[in-house]
């Protein structure tokens, strides 16, 4: 699998992220790219932030995640609230749609504020509000957005082995009524 190590900057407050590479690298499980992006973080005296918000930082990112181009929301796609008619949904707050990879749903929870875990299978999200959301409802927003993801560095579950990374996913509005 290909892995770019990358620098994350913000022009301004509300503009969209851009990604500048810094190193790409293969690796079967991301357990050496995380070792590299701990190397260049001590060298550079940075920080990757879980929040994508507060950049500059260093990232991984997984440019073989293709970005779902269908017309249909897929697992993996970020879902925005665009009002606040849901209780603890704030407009312009984002969740995660969880599932199996690829597998279209009639409905789909949606978990907002989320750890989510993604591997080549399935995105499993946890935090919250997280409302079952029909399919129907969600309208695309013709935009993509990088989300913070996380899996297990070696391929399977293993006592600090949790690898933080970014894709890029495309981006569904939600109007709650």
């Amino acid at each position: 699998m290909k892995i770019q190590i990358v620098r994350l900057s913000k022009d301004q407050p509300n503009s969209r992220q851009t990604l500048q590479v810094v190193e790409e690298i293969e690796d079967e499980h991301l357990f050496n790219a995380n070792q590299k992006l701990r190397e260049i973080q001590y060298q550079e005296t940075y920080i990757v932030y879980q929040s994508l918000s507060q950049c500059p930082g260093f990232a991984l990112f997984l440019p073989e995640i293709e970005v779902n181009m269908t017309d249909n929301p897929l697992p993996g796609d970020a879902v925005r609230a665009t009002n606040n008619k849901y209780s603890g949904v704030i407009a312009g707050d984002f969740g995660v749609i969880s599932g199996s990879l690829g597998k279209a749903e009639s409905e789909y929870l949606v978990c907002f504020y989320p750890s989510s875990f993604r591997d080549n299978e399935i995105v499993i999200c946890s935090g919250g509000p997280a409302p079952y959301i029909k399919s129907g409802s969600l309208s695309p927003a013709e935009e993509t957005r990088l989300q913070l993801f996380w899996r297990w560095g070696r391929g399977y579950p293993r006592g600090g082995e949790g690898i933080n990374f970014l894709a890029e996913v495309k981006v569904w509005g939600w109007a709650p009524v």
